[in-house]
């Protein structure tokens, strides 16, 4: 049988945090396994040349563009059936056992199950969001005619009895809730796919263009369809001005269920929800404010949000330092004190390490003028509730920073090896637990640089340049083992890892790789 990483199914109603409470009514509370029975996936390895683009569905499929015809690959790669001639690539539904593309002037809808399909003429866009029904675990939207419907293989196409014009400026779905949101009439709307009902929300909406400035307002929604933000974003082109252009961004953010506004800005704000979707804050420069029981909750001013962690807690800086805060009780634990560099951080895939940059008072001198230049940094990783542990000396900037779940981490740094002879060694580094140097590459300064950097908790996946070329290299986080994955790339690539498996499409030749890693 296929490889359980495929079957994430849709997980709309995850293993909620605590603190977090049910799921909502219109969504999902258990995970779904739709995925169609199928062989092992290969190793990693090329898939052909002349690929224009590729989509990888979660029971793993592939869909690829290759010569101007689109292919639908099997899971063991066993089978590739054309499906049609058209420019853009098509979509899987999140469960995965769903897909979709354009055919003609419409759409075709096919189930992986049974190859059972469906097609529908007009349709000039349309895209997957989760339903309700476990039976269905997806459903697909489309705008046909100005008009918002849904088609199902068994059911047929069925026009909502929603508001018109669903073309004006695109529909946006939410990735874990059958909501979509789009402008109509001057006004943003929230459809319910599922149950077809509709929210006219209180904003107006504009996109209008002149010679000396423009309206052009920008809308998203958060993964569970709770929450839409508006961005009233007004551009302007003053005459004798430095500047091309002046933007202004009024934003405002709605519950899409009821329509209130709930909070809006001068400065732009923007949402962050952790891996599952089920935790949300909304943020600007200034201020942070979590979504719970329908409200937004101001956070203390004093706390800057870095980042969700897998166990609803969040990631925070004080001012001096690195620790968590639970939403709800407000209270900061520390986690990594001192001068950090709150861009220079990194946690592993459970939350439980943490590794970040912390300057010292040493620095390496000019050797012409005796002068600091260089401000020597420390890396250090801590447990939770541990004490902290230096696992290598550095100067220069963090370029590329991850933690394995094991404690080993990947960093691409000037690493410092003899600090009283100011010796310094650049390059890519992946570093034991203990601070050992399992693996490196090494240089002149910038002849080793990382493109892309993914961490899967047991091993790094990377896009490494060097002087003798780009390649992508797997390697194996507790030995520090490599397995060159991709030998010659452009610098024109897609890299997707998903647990055990990746796809790799390089768009400067045209070249698709994919399959399980090592």
């Amino acid at each position: 049988m296929m490889v359980g990483m495929f079957r994430v199914g849709l997980l709309a109603g995850a293993v909620l945090a605590a603190g977090c409470g049910p799921a909502p009514k219109d969504m999902v509370d258990e995970e779904l396994d739709l995925c169609p029975p199928a062989e092992q996936t290969p190793a990693f390895g090329p898939l052909g040349t002349g690929i224009t683009d590729a989509e990888v569905g979660a029971c793993g499929h592939l869909l690829y563009l290759q010569d101007g015809t689109q292919f639908l690959l099997s899971p063991d790669y066993a089978t590739s059936e054309p499906l049609a001639s058209e420019p853009r690539i098509g979509k899987f539904s999140h469960t995965g056992h769903l897909v979709a593309w354009e055919a003609g002037d419409g759409v075709t809808l096919r189930n992986l199950w049974d190859d059972s399909e469906i097609h529908e003429d007009g349709v000039s866009a349309f895209g997957f969001v989760p339903s309700v029904d476990p039976e269905r675990g997806a459903r697909l939207w489309v705008c046909k005619g100005g008009e918002v419907g849904r088609l199902d293989i068994d059911l047929g196409y069925r026009e909502l009895d929603v508001a018109t014009d669903c073309g004006q400026s695109g529909v946006l779905g939410a990735t874990l809730a059958p909501k979509v949101v789009y402008a109509a009439d001057g006004a943003l709307r929230v459809v319910d796919v599922d149950r077809e009902t509709e929210v006219e929300l209180p904003v107006e909406y504009r996109q209008e263009f002149s010679g000396d400035g423009a309206r052009a307002d920008t809308f998203e929604i958060s993964p569970r369809g709770e929450l839409v933000v508006h961005h009233q974003m007004h551009i302007e082109y003053p005459e004798n001005s430095d500047t091309d252009r002046l933007v202004h961004d009024n934003t405002t953010v709605l519950a899409s269920a009821t329509g209130e506004l709930l909070t809006s800005s001068a400065k732009s704000l923007g949402m962050l929800a952790d891996a599952s979707g089920h935790n949300l804050l909304v943020r600007n420069g200034d201020q942070a404010w979590v979504f719970e029981d329908g409200r937004l909750s101001a956070l203390p001013s004093e706390f800057q949000v870095k980042a969700w962690l897998p166990d609803g807690q969040l990631l925070v800086h004080d001012g001096e330092g690195l620790g968590r805060l639970r939403p709800g009780d407000n209270q900061f634990r520390s986690w990594i004190a001192g001068a950090i560099h709150i861009a220079d951080y990194a946690f592993d895939t459970t939350g439980t390490h943490l590794i970040a940059r912390v300057d010292t008072e040493g620095c390496i001198a000019n050797p012409n003028n005796g002068e600091c230049t260089m401000i020597v940094s420390e890396l250090q990783v801590a447990a939770t509730d541990a004490a902290t542990r230096v696992l290598m000396l550095f100067s220069f900037g963090i370029d590329a920073l991850a933690l394995a779940d094991s404690g080993s981490a990947f960093v691409e740094t000037g690493r410092i090896t003899n600090l009283a002879a100011e010796d310094v060694s650049h390059g890519a580094f992946v570093l034991a637990s203990d601070g050992e140097v399992l693996r490196e590459w090494v240089g002149e300064a910038g002849d080793v640089q990382v493109r892309r950097l993914h961490n899967t908790g047991e091993a790094f996946v990377v896009m490494l340049q060097q002087p003798s070329g780009t390649a992508i290299e797997f390697v194996d986080a507790v030995s520090g083992d490599t397995t060159q994955l991709v030998p010659d790339v452009s610098f024109d690539v897609d890299l997707r890892v998903d647990g055990e498996y990746a796809v790799v499409h390089d768009g400067g030749r045209d070249e698709l790789w994919a399959g399980m890693l090592p």
